[in-house]
């Protein structure tokens, strides 16, 4: 995946989606790399909520909807955020630094400074 790759900066992924019902379990967006642990961040769909991993609840009520999809890694700061319609959800301190990339090619990739 070459051109995807970071280790600084501040970055956006953003994208566009649809949750069918009944969907659980699926993975929505997923940053690799971390110190701790192998990812920066998942999100997953669970019975019509967006989970961050599966603890914390980011959305909820997405069944039969169009969403965007805005996450913004803060990489020196140690943060990510995640908006959905341009609504801020949830923010949560990442797992660290590591050697990271994005495995959801449908993803924009935006670095933003």
């Amino acid at each position: 995946m070459e051109g995807l790759d970071y280790s600084s900066g501040i970055w956006q992924f953003e994208g566009y989606g649809f949750v069918p019902n009944a969907t659980s379990g699926a993975t929505v967006a997923q940053l690799h790399g971390a110190a701790k642990g192998a990812t920066a961040t998942i999100l997953r769909i669970y019975n019509g909520g967006m989970r961050y991993y599966s603890r914390d609840l980011v959305a909820t009520n997405l069944y039969d909807t169009r969403c965007k999809l805005n996450i913004i890694h803060d990489v020196d700061g140690g943060s990510v955020i995640v908006f959905i319609d341009g609504v801020q959800k949830f923010w949560v301190k990442d797992q660290g630094p590591g050697d990271l990339f994005t495995s959801n090619v449908e993803f924009m990739l935006h670095r933003l400074t």
